[in-house]
C-alpha cells in the first residue's frame, strides 16, 4: 500500500487581526456554511427526475481557542491572581466574562461575499461560587461587580441580572451553591492597558483586519475577520491558566 503525506499544523501558524493581542491560541476552528436551496421542479411540459440544489452566498467564520498570555513577555495569567467582587454575600468560585458585538448582515448589491456592520457591545457576567454565613441576598437584581483578571485589566460596572439560582441541598448538608448571571448596563469601566484594544472608544467598534491560517507551508486561508466574541473564563477553584475563546466573522471588505 502506498504510502501518503499529510500536511503538519506544527508547520503552520495563526495570524489573529491586527489589534488582537496578548492572546496565545492552540487551536484554531474554521467553519463555512452554504446555502443550499432546493429548485427542483416542473417547466416546459417536464419535471425533473432528480432533486437539483443551488448555492446561495457562504457564511465564513473562524473560532480561536487559547489563554491570556502577554505578548511582551509570553508571561502566563493566573486563574489565582484573580479576584471577583460578586455584588452578593457569597464567595465567587469561577466566573465567565463575555463581550459580544451583534453582526448585522448587510450583505446586498455587487457583493460578491457576505458583508457584516456591527451594532453596539454587550458585556455579561456568569458567576458560581457558595453562600456566606449572612446570605446571598437572593432578592436583589441590579448590583456592583468588579472583576480583577491577571494581565488582563479591571472590569467594573452595574450588573442587572437575569437569573440567579441557589441549590440547598438538605439530603446531603453542606454548602449553598450560588450562581447568577446578568448584563453591565451602560457604561462598563475598563482600566488596564493590555487589552484596551477589546474596549474602544468613540466609536466602540470591534477589531476588525486580516486574519490568517497556515495549515501548513502550502494550505492557507486569508480573509478580512470581524473579532466579534470573546469570552474568558476565570477558574479560582483549580487555578492555573486563563482560557481565551474568540470568534471571528469572515467580511468581504
Amino acid at each position: 500500500m502506498a504510502s501518503a503525506t499529510f500536511p503538519l499544523i506544527q508547520s503552520g501558524s495563526f495570524t489573529a487581526p491586527t489589534g488582537v493581542a496578548n492572546i496565545h491560541f492552540d487551536r484554531v476552528e474554521l467553519e463555512r456554511k452554504e446555502k443550499v436551496d432546493n429548485v427542483t421542479g416542473s417547466s416546459g411540459g417536464a419535471a425533473d427526475a432528480s432533486l437539483v440544489f443551488i448555492h446561495g452566498v457562504p457564511t465564513v467564520g473562524a473560532t480561536g481557542y487559547g489563554h491570556l498570555q502577554l505578548d511582551s513577555d509570553s508571561s502566563q495569567a493566573l486563574a489565582q491572581s484573580s479576584t471577583l467582587t460578586p455584588g452578593l454575600t457569597i464567595r465567587p468560585g469561577n466566573w465567565l466574562f463575555r463581550r459580544v458585538w451583534p453582526l448585522q448582515d448587510v450583505t446586498g448589491s455587487g457583493d460578491g461575499e457576505k458583508n457584516w456592520t456591527w451594532g453596539l457591545p454587550m458585556d455579561q457576567v456568569q458567576v458560581a461560587g457558595w453562600a456566606l454565613a449572612s446570605g446571598p441576598g437572593f432578592t436583589s437584581n441590579s448590583i456592583t461587580v468588579a472583576t480583577v483578571i491577571d494581565d488582563f485589566g479591571t472590569v467594573t460596572g452595574t450588573l442587572k441580572l437575569d437569573a440567579k439560582k441557589m441549590n440547598a441541598m438538605f439530603g446531603t448538608g453542606g454548602n449553598v451553591p450560588v450562581s447568577y448571571s446578568g448584563r453591565y448596563s451602560d457604561t462598563v469601566a475598563y482600566t488596564g492597558t493590555n487589552f484596551s484594544w477589546l474596549f474602544p472608544t468613540a466609536p466602540a467598534d470591534p477589531v476588525k483586519s486580516t486574519l490568517t491560517v497556515n495549515h501548513s507551508t502550502a494550505d492557507t486561508v486569508s480573509n478580512s475577520a470581524i473579532m466579534y466574541d470573546f469570552t474568558l473564563q476565570v477558574g479560582r477553584t483549580e487555578g492555573g491558566k486563563v482560557p481565551v475563546v474568540c470568534k471571528f466573522r469572515f467580511d468581504e471588505a
